[in-house]
């Protein structure tokens, strides 16, 4: 057996438990979906499953064109998944609904995900086509990098400060 069909196969049973993990919880939360932030949090679950399946089809993709489309995808859905875990957390933590400058963060998506098919001058993502590496990486020199490391990072680490502020507070 060779490495990447065991990698395949992993990644493949890992997402199928991703995705019945994740239908188990939003059946549970289904109920409280009135509270703040749940809808945030639902989104950002089914963001997720969706992250798990990219993953999953990139690392079996059967040639270098389906890898650029699914690569297409996989570009903005850390962004997504980061901001709808903000919003969640923000609602959550502060009680107060979320701000709209915050919902910028979809239009963000979408024009880099529109760049992506054209991707003029390896802007959004930087492809070597000589190489025979199965994900495409972020380059520190494209949009990818600073939308998915900069920007997502920063939306994970802030809101998981608000958690601890919040928690925090629990006297």
């Amino acid at each position: 057996m060779d490495l990447m069909y065991l990698l395949s196969n992993a990644n493949f049973i890992l997402t199928i438990l991703i995705i019945i993990a994740a239908s188990y919880h939003i059946l549970y939360f289904k109920d409280i979906l009135v509270h703040s932030g749940m809808r945030w949090f639902t989104a950002c679950i089914i963001m997720f499953c969706f992250w798990a399946i990219l993953t999953t089809l990139m690392s079996i993709a059967p040639n270098r064109e389906f890898l650029f489309i699914v690569t297409n995808f996989f570009i903005v859905v850390p962004f997504i998944t980061s901001s709808l875990f903000f919003m969640f957390c923000y609602e959550f933590a502060l009680q107060r609904s979320v701000p709209k400058i915050l919902y910028t963060s979809f239009p963000i998506a979408i024009i880099v995900f529109l760049l992506g098919w054209v991707n003029p001058y390896n802007l959004v993502y930087a492809v070597d086509v000589y190489s025979q590496e199965p994900l495409i990486p972020a380059q520190p020199n494209t949009i990818r990098f600073f939308i998915n490391v900069i920007l997502g990072y920063s939306f994970v680490v802030f809101a998981c400060g608000m958690i601890f502020y919040r928690i925090s507070s629990f006297k």
